[in-house]
Order: structure tokens, then C-alpha cells, then sequence
């Protein structure tokens, strides 16, 4: 075991990941009384940030496999959040738009959100903040160049 702590003691990406669990978790608290799930957020956010796009568009955005943006979007169709039309110049494609219902979920997750990125970043300086936005930037960089 002393070896995986080795190796944990070294890692960004165990950090990262175990940041990202709690993170979560937190926002899912924060986030309990409204009719969709942590997960459905991003997808929410993706439609509500550019009306009208396809759900591959949606699925890239949010960094999500598209079978599992179309389950999403589907779950957030029954919601009453967003709907599919079809794509009239492609009609293989769909077209995502935010109903009337989403704008006031929407202003229930920003505030969530703001006190989030509080928590997060409680106790840093604006310079740290800055750098420490700069080097996930850079990190999330690195590993989409790779993919």
C-alpha cells in the first residue's frame, strides 16, 4: 500500500478527481430541491448558453459521450426544460431548444454556483485565484490536445 500512496502523493489527477466527487456532492446538496439531477446541469447549461443546437454540438461542449447527452436531453425533454425539433437541413439531426420552464431553474443554479466557486476558492487571494484558474486551464489543455 505504501506504493499507491507513492503514487497518490504525486498526482493531480487523483486531486482532481477526488475535488471533482466532492464538488459534486456539495452542489448536489445545494442543488436537492430542483427536478433534475447534478448530472443534467452541464446539458441544461449547454442548451440555455446557445439555443438551437444539435445535441452532438451539446455533447462536445459538455465533454459528455453523445448517447449519454441524448439520454440526458431526453430526461430534461420529460422535464418540460428543453425540446427536440428536428433539423431542417438535416433531418438525422436534432435541434435542442430551452422551453420557458428552464429560465427559472436556471436562476436557482447560479447562485448555487457562485457559492461554489466561493467554497473553492475561499482563502485565495486574487492572484491565487488567477494562477490557480491559469494552471487548470493549462491542464485541461494538456489533456485535450491528447484526445
Amino acid at each position: 500500500m505504501e506504493r499507491l500512496e507513492k503514487h497518490r502523493a504525486g498526482s493531480p489527477g487523483y486531486r482532481i478527481a477526488r475535488l471533482h466527487r466532492s464538488s459534486s456532492a456539495v452542489l448536489a446538496r445545494r442543488l436537492k430541491d430542483l427536478p433534475l439531477r447534478w448530472g443534467q446541469v452541464p446539458l441544461l447549461m449547454g442548451v440555455l448558453n446557445q439555443d438551437g443546437q444539435t445535441q452532438g454540438h451539446i455533447s462536445r461542449e459538455v465533454r459528455v459521450d453523445p448517447a449519454c447527452a441524448a439520454r440526458g436531453l431526453a430526461a430534461l425533454e420529460e422535464l418540460g426544460l428543453v425540446e427536440r425539433r428536428e433539423n431542417p437541413a438535416c433531418r438525422r439531426d436534432k435541434l435542442v431548444f430551452a422551453t420557458d420552464a428552464a429560465k427559472p431553474v436556471l436562476n436557482r443554479i447560479l447562485p448555487a454556483l457562485d457559492e461554489h466557486r466561493q467554497l473553492l476558492l475561499k482563502g485565495f487571494s486574487p492572484e491565487e485565484t488567477r494562477q490557480v484558474l491559469d494552471y487548470l486551464d493549462r491542464m485541461i489543455a494538456n489533456v485535450e490536445q491528447e484526445l
